[in-house]
């Protein structure tokens, strides 16, 4: 049998976020689905995702990021939506990786939600924030664009 292992609200849109079991998909507000894991997504038991959030973020957007798993191997991923196939599609893996078990909790923090915080089984909390790219002088701006 199937458990569900997370559901979260986009503030923003409506749209439901459900993860079951291994899978991860996302309804709108009537019902309808509107993205779900390729089901060639695999994961193994020590790798599945066993928490997430679903996020309408503009600091985390690389074409839109729209859920964030947990795993259980400590990884956290962050999940887009190719529209055009209904299909979440892995953009990130957050690092660097500071957890080694199961995630337990994630949130989104801040009046920008910029800031991303994570906790495992053992206690161990992380944060993650994004860069706010206006801040940067030119030296970084072109070391993150990979400019010489």
């Amino acid at each position: 049998s199937q458990s569900v292992k997370s559901v979260s609200l986009n503030d923003k849109t409506g749209d439901v976020m459900i993860l079951v079991d291994s899978k991860l998909i996302i309804f709108d507000i009537n019902g309808n689905m509107v993205a779900a894991m390729n089901p060639k997504s695999e994961f193994t038991e020590k790798d599945k995702p066993c928490y997430g959030i679903s996020t309408d973020c503009p600091e985390w957007m690389e074409k839109g990021i729209v859920a964030i798993t947990g795993h259980m191997d400590g990884n956290v991923i962050l999940w887009g939506i190719d529209r055009d196939k209904n299909e979440l599609l892995m953009k990130h893996i957050a690092g660097p990786k500071v957890h080694s078990c199961p995630i337990t909790c994630l949130r989104i923090e801040g009046r920008r939600q910029d800031t991303l915080l994570c906790g495992d089984k053992s206690g161990k909390m992380s944060l993650y924030k994004t860069i706010q790219l206006d801040a940067l002088n030119q030296r970084d701006l072109s070391t993150i664009l990979g400019e010489s």
